[in-house]
This record gives structure tokens, sequence and C-alpha cells, in this order.
């Protein structure tokens, strides 16, 4: 979202500068956001680099494979889950299933900072689809880890999330899923609004 043609949003809280769902596009940069992923390998590293950040390429306005979340973002590699939708994100797995190729490769889903200060991270992790073992959100400003929740296989209500975090021009702010082992059932919906406590 442009600072020029912001539309300012009155509310006790600050203004929304970033929206996931609203502004999701095609488009990698538009208002900000990038659709990627992290390859994790077959070691699975612990430490988190997004250095690391691969743009996924393929971006399809229907998709049945990703169970009609379409529009949607896939990783380069056709062999895996990995996807980012308007709402879902959903990540591949050592243990995964249906002929995919057995690699850790987490989405991630960056908003590059257009503001410097306090902004304020709010939204909602939550599964999309029941079933599975559940899965972990992650939020990294800068590569710093600011906030994380696992949530069970069958939990479609989720965690709400209000974190605060200093930014200033160009920081990196990413949203991640981890499969916490097995991808099965791994549908995450897992949305953001971004609001610049100006």
């Amino acid at each position: 979202m442009a600072l020029t043609s912001l539309i300012f949003l009155a509310a006790a809280s600050g203004i929304v500068v970033a929206d996931s769902v609203k502004e999701f596009s095609g488009r990698q940069g538009q208002d900000g956001w990038f659709y990627g992923y992290l390859d994790r390998g077959e070691n699975q590293e612990s430490d988190y680099d997004p250095g690391r950040f691969s743009m996924m390429s393929q971006y399809l306005e229907s998709d049945s494979g990703a169970r009609d979340y379409a529009p949607v973002w896939h990783a380069s590699d056709p062999e895996v889950w990995t996807f980012i939708a308007p709402t879902t994100m959903h990540p591949n797995s050592l243990g995964t299933t249906m002929g995919r190729t057995p690699r850790e490769v987490w989405p991630v889903r960056r908003w590059v900072s257009e503001v410097p200060g306090q902004v304020t991270l709010r939204g909602n992790l939550s599964k999309n689809l029941a079933g599975g073992e559940g899965l972990r959100g992650l939020i990294y400003v800068d590569g710093k880890l600011v906030w994380k929740a696992d949530i069970a296989g069958n939990d479609q209500v989720g965690t709400d999330f209000s974190v605060t975090a200093k930014v200033k021009v160009g920081s990196l702010i990413d949203f991640v899923v981890d499969p916490l082992g097995h991808d099965r059932f791994d549908h995450a919906r897992f949305v953001a609004q971004v609001f610049w406590e100006n």
C-alpha cells in the first residue's frame, strides 16, 4: 500500500498500512507483499535465515490441486505441496504424501515495511481444513522471531495474535508455516494486518 494512496483508517491502534488478504495479488512486490518459501531441505536446519527466502514463480488463477484456494502462488518445485493463497498457506514436509518430494519447505508471506517506527501485527492462525497432526505459525521481523503458536489438527478457530515490533523502511516481516513433522491436512489460515503506530 503506497503511502501516497493510503486510506487512513481511524483506530486507536493506529493506521492500517498492510492487509495480507485484501492486498493479495499475482504480482510479486505489489503493495509491499512477496510470496516465497524457505527450503530447509532434508536436514531441517534450525535457524531461520531471511536471506534464504526464494520467491515463488508459479501463479495460478485456478488450481484444483490446492483445493480451489486459488488464486494461488506455488513454490518453484512442482513436486512439493508448498503454496500461498489469499487466506491459506501450506508447507511441505519430510513426511509428505501423494508422491511429493520429502523435503521441508516452509511457505513465507513477506511484507517489506514502507514505514518507520512501531507497528502492531494483528491476525489469526487456524486450520482451514480439519485433520492431521497440527502445525506451527511463526512471525519474524528482520530475521528475529517475535511470535509463534502451535495449533492442533482439528482447530479451525485457532488463535488471534497482536504483536508489536520496531521497524524501519525496508524491514522484512515474514509470516511462516512449519508443518511440525508431517504436512497432512496442513492448510493453515494465516491472515494479518499491519498497523502503524504513527
